[in-house]
């Protein structure tokens, strides 16, 4: 076995962002940036973007000695973390299921009216995470996350503004990178 320090990734370089379309938008093939249906989320907060996968299990013990002789999967959960810093229509939407700002009164003095809904509902997006080390990028590739928990959206004066979201990754889902070492595997 060998080691290869170059295989190391520090994710977090200006290119990295967040890509929000529609339910149902198409996934990028290559790692030229989503356009069309996707809003690239702006800025992110310097804690990063986090993945998380967890499963459960069953544990199937022999009566000889009670020893563990399978193990079957019960369950899986891939989630996705992220913070957005900019007050903006597309991440505001995420976090109070709001629909489009309209302009309400007189011209020149017009401001933009956003209706909260009295109950969030389930807020549904096809997504990909644009992750820069350098020259490595990766583009995670997600048919459906669902926004599930929210931060609480603090305002003070001596911190931004955070929007916080956890997401069900729900789907199909995939990366495209251009790393040597997996470019070097599927040759």
């Amino acid at each position: 076995m060998s080691t290869n320090n170059s295989n190391i990734r520090i994710n977090g370089g200006r290119a990295t962002a967040i890509y929000l379309a529609p339910k149902g938008a198409t996934l990028p093939t290559g790692l030229t940036d989503p356009i069309g249906d996707f809003e690239h989320m702006g800025w992110l907060h310097e804690d990063g973007i986090e993945f998380e996968v967890s499963t459960d299990s069953n544990k199937i013990k022999a009566m000889q000695g009670g020893a563990t002789v399978r193990v079957a999967i019960t369950s899986t959960e891939k989630t996705l973390k992220f913070t957005c810093l900019e007050d903006k229509p597309g991440v505001s939407e995420l976090y109070w299921d709001h629909g489009k700002p309209t302009l309400v009164g007189a011209e020149g003095s017009q401001v933009a009216r956003v209706d909260l809904p009295e109950s969030i509902g389930l807020v549904e997006r096809t997504a990909v995470v644009r992750l820069d080390d350098g020259d490595i990028t990766k583009f995670v590739c997600l048919e459906l996350i669902q926004i599930t928990e929210r931060e609480s959206l603090s305002n003070n004066s001596s911190d931004p503004a955070a929007y916080g979201f956890t997401a069900e990754i729900i789907g199909d889902s995939y990366f495209l990178t251009n790393a040597p070492a997996f470019i070097e595997a599927a040759a």
